[in-house]
């Protein structure tokens, strides 16, 4: 065992002379996320930060971190102190995945009635979190879907509103749009932070906690187009560990997230890096969840969705389902055909 210099600390894109918009503030400042120790007075650490000048500082209430506004000399000084174990940027903003399901993942199957060979599985007393743009009522949703946030400001009602559809839509209008779980409940949420300050894992505690949510749906994530130089900084960011931090605090909460679309956003920079060009085009690293490609209605690997393998050698994605030509719920109570 060796000491940990306050070096090794600063994530390597820190220092780099040409940062990315999303880590600078308008004077050049850094927005970083501070992981600390676990054993760490809460409130020394808060009036350590900020005595060095840092601002915005929010500790979690969930996580072991910080977030905080602050220059690089004022986070290599940080860096010394014993309790702070790593300092990172704050992940890119989360962008949505926009690009006759059921039979082609045999969800079909499961839910047809056990006189004609089926499971009977609707999904009755699943609870659903799903983090998307956002969703507005429909009659296939009845009194289903529970509106927790609805923030976005780009108009994204209708990705929203095609995944709750997509997940547990009832066909009442068109059978054909009949979601994987018909007779399930969902709670929604936006991603990315909105008013109350929390991030898509702290607001999934909360819905375990309050509504015994089972699994979450996240059809977002950090896209690869404006940063192709910056690949390689593409890593196990704090937000991909606070996802396998929640697979361990609750064990039955399955995390199902969307692979990407960036199969050939950056194709010379993923052919330098894994030797064929989209290879290695999510930027979804997390361990613990279920990471789920696009095919279209042959089963063939859609020409957008990203693949493998993650940057330790792991099978990128895990499943593929129907993410072309998809058909579901949109608003006004009508339904569209989308991919993604």
């Amino acid at each position: 065992l060796v000491p940990l210099k306050p070096e090794w600390k600063l994530h390597t894109i820190l220092a780099k002379d040409k940062l990315p918009d999303w880590i600078k503030t308008a004077d050049g400042r850094l927005k970083v996320v501070i992981r600390i120790a676990q054993n760490a007075p809460r409130n020394k650490i808060a009036n350590d930060l900020k005595a060095l000048g840092m601002e915005e500082v929010r500790l979690s209430s969930v996580f072991d971190q910080v977030e905080a506004i602050a220059t690089f000399e004022k986070l290599s000084e940080a860096a010394e102190l014993p309790y702070i174990l790593g300092i990172e940027p704050i992940a890119p903003p989360s962008v949505l995945y926009n690009r006759k399901g059921s039979k082609l993942s045999g969800a079909y199957n499961l839910s047809a009635s056990s006189a004609f060979g089926g499971r009977g599985l609707e999904g009755k007393g699943r609870r659903i979190g799903i983090w998307d743009g956002d969703v507005v009522s429909h009659l296939d949703f009845g009194n289903r879907v529970h509106i927790q946030e609805y923030e976005s400001a780009d108009g994204n009602e209708e990705h929203g509103t095609h995944v709750a559809g997509t997940v547990l839509g009832s066909g009442y209008l068109d059978i054909n749009a009949r979601g994987m779980a018909p007779k399930a409940e969902a709670w929604t949420y936006n991603f990315n932070k909105g008013s109350n300050g929390l991030s898509e894992r702290e607001e999934m505690v909360i819905a375990r906690q309050k509504f015994g949510i089972h699994a979450t749906q996240n059809s977002y994530g950090l896209q690869f187009r404006n940063n192709c130089d910056i690949l390689k900084h593409f890593v196990y960011f704090r937000s991909e560990y606070e996802i396998d931090q929640l697979a361990n605090l609750y064990p039955t909460l399955t995390h199902v997230y969307a692979a990407g679309n960036d199969q050939f956003t950056c194709p010379s920079e993923t052919e330098a890096i894994w030797g064929t060009s989209g290879y290695g085009s999510t930027s979804r690293k997390a361990k613990n969840i279920i990471s789920v490609g696009a095919v279209d209605d042959w089963g063939q690997l859609a020409s957008f969705s990203s693949c493998g393998p993650n940057d330790d050698g792991r099978l990128f994605p895990l499943l593929c389902a129907k993410g072309q030509q998809v058909y579901s719920t949109n608003p006004n109570n009508t339904y569209k055909f989308l991919d993604g």
